[in-house]
């Protein structure tokens, strides 16, 4: 009896083996002994032996201790402690007590919550697919595309989704080509496809339908979709838009395809081959005052569809004929195409040569250029960097979207922080050289379109009103400065009333100062 009281000491009573205060395992202890002890506990309790592993689960965990477990669960554990913390220090998991394992359900509890885990997922998926196929159904009985099918262009595309394979047959009989052609006999400066409308060509500033019958889904994909390449269409659906220009017999058409109700639309310009002069778009003599510069920052502006493209093409053309310099372009996309003369031109367009504007710019500098034609000054990145190669010795020639040489000098320092604007205007000053600002006016017989012009040079005066960000006292210098080639609107309007392209009434409702205008028209014009 004693020796049994000394085994029930040596390893603790069976209502303690939960709680480590009272019980420390001796680690030295093999597994053999270990169910040898267990075995003795249980006779010494009269505990049955096969009611053992229901005890001791029973007391295996104490919520005094909610961290200390026995060393031992069952006879038949898998491992031991020792073996257990070297399989988590192998798997590098912190194990600084490795007796202190978090109990676990018992294993029917956890097999019933993974089939409830499983049935639960297997349900959301089937309802899932039964909504997709609901969708799918809704909008091909409506003829529809479903805008949830426009995430990625796969090989495999079904009839639902905006790339479907094109059909051979259309309710449009006119080709891509056709419409084309059209627009070039009408001298349309842009067409426009959307579904639910029929194609509209705009002629002299004014769209045009292109008979009566509307754009289908179907139709727009068999017009549209065999322009693009598989990267394109890519880029067509991660932005919901794309710029890019392809060549016809009838010219280069730049075109922006877009969607719009989850179906595809576009907008073609034309871009005639051949390159007019300066003097056949009207821009006035003293423009070339602008080309004799060798550095700086020269920008045209107006709103869009007002020839900014056309002049610039124009300027870069005149360079092209009369100097040797190494002319690079950077354009979103390519519209006229340069051919060398004179002069070297590098032709780069974004997103193909290039990943943007930004980083063409950090490039082009390495490329040893004498002017760099930029496409349009989009974001105050792209200005810093258009007048850092301005200061360093480069003519910049670019665009942007304003109505006249004030406002664009505003817009530019509008667009950074008012931190940095004292040293934007400082920059500007010491490098911008000039602004020609554009107006498309109906021609009296409004058979066409007439340029009139705004145009500003920098004399040290203008500078220093933009370094002082008085850019607003500009107007009366351009004003009187004709003897620097400079022009107003106003005086634009004049002029062209003396010829006799434009009439009264165009020019009022055109004019920016319709005031200043009526008393001129009073006093120069009778």
């Amino acid at each position: 009896m004693s020796d049994n009281n000394n085994q029930q000491n040596k390893f603790g009573n069976i209502h303690e083996i939960g709680n480590r205060s009272s019980f420390q395992p001796n680690r030295r202890n093999s597994d053999n002994q270990q169910f040898r002890q267990e075995q003795q506990i249980s006779r010494n309790q009269n505990i049955p032996e096969n009611g053992y592993k229901q005890v001791m689960n029973e007391q295996r965990y104490n919520p005094q201790y909610p961290n200390q477990i026995p060393k031992t669960q069952t006879a038949q554990s898998q491992f031991s402690n020792r073996q257990y913390s070297q399989k988590m220090v192998s798997q590098g998991q912190p194990f600084s007590q490795p007796h202190q394992i978090m109990p676990q359900l018992p294993q029917q509890d956890l097999l019933a919550q993974f089939e409830e885990m499983k049935k639960m997922i297997e349900d959301l998926k089937n309802d899932s697919l039964r909504k997709d196929e609901e969708i799918k159904t809704l909008f091909k009985n409506s003829g529809k595309t479903p805008p949830s099918t426009i995430n990625a262009v796969t090989e495999e595309e079904d009839e639902y989704k905006i790339f479907a394979p094109i059909p051979q047959k259309s309710e449009l009989q006119a080709e891509l080509q056709d419409l084309l052609m059209l627009q070039a006999q009408h001298n349309g400066s842009d067409m426009h496809l959307k579904v639910g409308s029929a194609p509209m060509i705009r002629i002299e500033g004014e769209l045009v339908p292109v008979g009566e019958e509307p754009l289908t889904a179907t139709d727009v994909r068999r017009l549209l979709l065999p322009l693009l390449s598989k990267k394109q269409k890519t880029k067509l659906v991660q932005d919901g838009q794309l710029d890019f220009s392809f060549q016809k017999e009838q010219g280069r058409f730049r075109t922006n395809i877009y969607l719009q109700k989850g179906t595809l639309a576009a907008a073609m310009r034309l871009v005639k081959t051949e390159i007019p002069t300066l003097e056949e778009l009207g821009i006035p003599e003293s423009i070339n005052k602008a080309l004799s510069f060798t550095s700086g920052l020269f920008l045209l502006t107006g709103p869009t569809g007002s020839g900014k493209s056309t002049s610039m093409a124009a300027m870069v053309e005149n360079l092209n004929q009369n100097a040797k310099y190494h002319i690079i372009t950077l354009e979103d996309p390519i519209e006229y195409v340069f051919k060398d003369k004179e002069s070297l031109i590098s032709q780069r367009e974004v997103g193909i040569d290039t990943v943007s504007y930004s980083e063409g710019m950090r490039a082009v500098l390495r490329q040893d250029p004498d002017v760099i034609l930029l496409g349009e000054l989009r974001d105050h990145e792209t200005i810093s960097q258009a007048l850092k190669a301005a200061e360093t010795g480069h003519l910049v020639i670019s665009t942007l979207h304003s109505s006249n040489a004030i406002q664009t000098i505003s817009r530019i320092i509008d667009m950074f922080q008012p931190s940095e604007r004292m040293i934007i205007c400082t920059s500007l000053a010491a490098t911008l050289c000039g602004i020609l600002s554009h107006k498309l006016i109906p021609s009296i017989d409004m058979e066409r379109r007439i340029l009139v012009p705004e145009l500003m040079y920098v004399t040290p005066t203008i500078a220093s009103l933009i370094r002082t960000s008085s850019y607003h006292e500009i107007y009366q210098y351009i004003q009187e400065g004709a003897s620097d080639g400079m022009i107003t609107f106003n005086q634009s309007f004049i002029e062209k009333l003396k010829e006799g392209v434009i009439s009264e009434e165009a020019a009022m409702a055109y004019a920016e100062e319709p005031n200043e205008l009526s008393l001129m028209i009073r006093e120069q014009l009778g």
